[in-house]
């Protein structure tokens, strides 16, 4: 069957066939009416009859195409209809499979979803620690930096109070120094004393009375019952229990009686710290110093010569008063002990602290 423009047969080939036998039929019935000749009538009576036999079966024959025709439409719009309702089927399936499959996605991409959100919390999380420990990182550089700079700074820094402890411990020093020279030189003219009194010939026995006179003549500068043994602040052992809240200090040297080597120290009595006071007739000159008594100390009590007991006792010069109240003050006029820890204002210095504080003013000229 030809497509496009001529599928279809036009009005004019379908209407021919009618139309033909239509005007023979009419030509006939004229003819029947009009000619007297009845050859001529029955020769068109039969083409009349030709005529509407063969538009008889033209129109039967249309009758069946059309009727086939319609058929086939009807089996082509059956099938059609069948196709279309297959593919409606197949376009059902595909939108419930993706119906399905939209479903499926949607809850892969809520999982996707909820996992991007735990891996977002975790990163959140993450960064929170990592900043923490950021935070606490710089936090312990900046700790051991303050520790470093602390200990690059000296312990004890020099302050004008330590020169004034060092000052003090350093006067303190000289005068234990200067009375630690006075008892030495005592003990040594105690001993040349002794020494002169052995090597007297036997007739200085023969003269008692003389004996007093020599040994007053001859006595040392300070005498023994105002400056007795030292003995350390240790052995007072029973009087330190009851001072048990004072701070321990440096062990100094006091002044005890001549006779009491043996017996234990006495209970400490009421004390009062008196300032030293120069006695009449030696006065401060303009050479005088307070750290250099020796000079007059030795001037005090001279040496004396060796020979008899009464050239001794003729050359025995005028008893004169010692003048050791800038060395010992007012406390060799009583023969009581007295311990002077309680009062000690000496501070102990501690040589680190100056040795680092001379290095650093060291490094700070270099």
């Amino acid at each position: 069957m030809s497509r496009g423009r001529h599928r279809h047969s036009s009005l004019l080939s379908r209407a021919l066939l009618p139309t033909a036998a239509a005007v023979l039929t009419v030509a006939a019935l004229a003819a029947l009416l009009v000619s007297p000749d009845q050859v001529v009538v029955r020769s068109v009576g039969v083409a009349a009859v030709l005529a509407v036999l063969g538009t008889a079966m033209v129109l039967r024959q249309r009758d069946r195409a059309a009727r086939a025709a319609a058929e086939t439409a009807a089996v082509r719009r059956l099938r059609d209809e069948e196709r279309y309702e297959e593919q409606l089927a197949e376009a059902e399936y595909a939108a419930e499979v993706a119906e399905e499959r939209a479903a499926r996605l949607g809850r892969r991409l809520t999982a996707e979803k909820s996992r991007l959100a735990k891996a977002e919390t975790e990163i959140a999380r993450l960064l929170k620690e990592r900043a923490v420990q950021a935070a606490e990182q710089a936090l312990k550089e900046a700790e051991a930096a303050q520790r470093a700079i602390e200990a690059a700074r000296p312990k004890h820094p020099v302050t004008p109070v330590t020169f004034l402890r060092a000052a003090n411990a350093l006067r303190a020093l000289e005068r234990r120094a200067e009375l630690a020279q006075a008892q030495a030189e005592h003990l040594a003219r105690r001993q040349a004393a002794r020494r002169a009194a052995a090597a007297l010939p036997a007739t200085a026995s023969a003269d008692p009375a003389a004996l007093p006179e020599v040994r007053q003549a001859h006595a040392p500068a300070v005498p023994q019952s105002r400056i007795g043994r030292l003995e350390p602040v240790a052995a007072r052992g029973a009087a330190e229990g009851e001072r048990a809240a004072v701070a321990p200090s440096p062990v100094r040297p006091v002044l005890a009686a001549p006779g009491s080597e043996a017996a234990a120290a006495p209970a400490p009595m009421e004390r009062q710290r008196q300032r030293p006071r120069p006695q009449a007739g030696h006065g401060r000159g303009p050479g005088f110093s307070f750290f250099d008594r020796t000079a007059a100390m030795r001037a005090a009590a001279p040496a004396p010569a060796v020979g008899s007991v009464r050239e001794l006792a003729e050359q025995r010069p005028e008893p004169v008063e010692p003048d050791l109240a800038d060395v010992l003050g007012d406390e060799v006029a009583d023969t009581r002990v007295v311990d002077l820890t309680p009062e000690d204002d000496t501070e102990l210095l501690d040589l680190g602290e100056l040795r680092s504080g001379r290095t650093q003013g060291r490094s700070g000229r270099s």
